[in-house]
């Protein structure tokens, strides 16, 4: 029920407490002050001795609908914010939200990438926020299962860190 409790029960620190219902903040809606949660997960992170010098993160749950997506994007919206190059890549090849959130199509990706054998220059698209780019999934209709679990995979970790301040997976 609590950040200790879970602290506690878990043996991690807590780097972050997000709202709940929280929109887009590019959804003129969106309640802003919400943004500070984002930034002191930002700020925690960074200042995390065991994140030291750490470029990827990969956001996940243990269930659908639980706010992944919106954290990715909000997260990478505030960094890009304060002056962070970063890139959201949209790897849930089941259920991709991220080109929907950016309103950018979503016909090449990941799955091209790792599948296909897209580029980086035809996958990688640019927002109209700085410093924010964008790998969509990609197209997830054919032959996605095991893409993520590859040598291909960690590969394009590596070199998305080379280019990025901060990939968010």
């Amino acid at each position: 029920k609590t950040i200790d409790d879970v602290e506690n029960f878990m043996q991690v620190s807590v780097v972050g407490v997000i709202p709940q219902k929280v929109d887009a903040f590019t959804d003129p809606r969106a309640y802003r002050d919400y943004a500070e949660a984002y930034r002191m997960l930002r700020t925690n992170v960074r200042l995390s001795e065991k994140h030291e010098g750490d470029k990827a993160f990969c956001i996940t749950s243990g269930s659908m609908a639980e706010g992944k997506s919106l954290t990715v994007f909000n997260l990478a919206y505030v960094c890009a914010q304060h002056g962070d190059r970063v890139l959201i890549v949209d790897s849930d090849m089941h259920r991709p939200r991220q080109h929907k959130i950016l309103d950018v199509p979503n016909d090449i990706g990941l799955a091209n990438i790792l599948r296909d054998g897209a580029t980086l220059e035809e996958a990688i698209r640019h927002t109209d926020i700085e410093n924010l780019h964008l790998i969509t999934s990609g197209d997830t209709k054919k032959n996605i299962h095991g893409l993520l679990d590859t040598g291909k995979m960690r590969e394009l970790v590596r070199e998305l860190k080379s280019l990025y301040d901060l990939v968010l997976f």
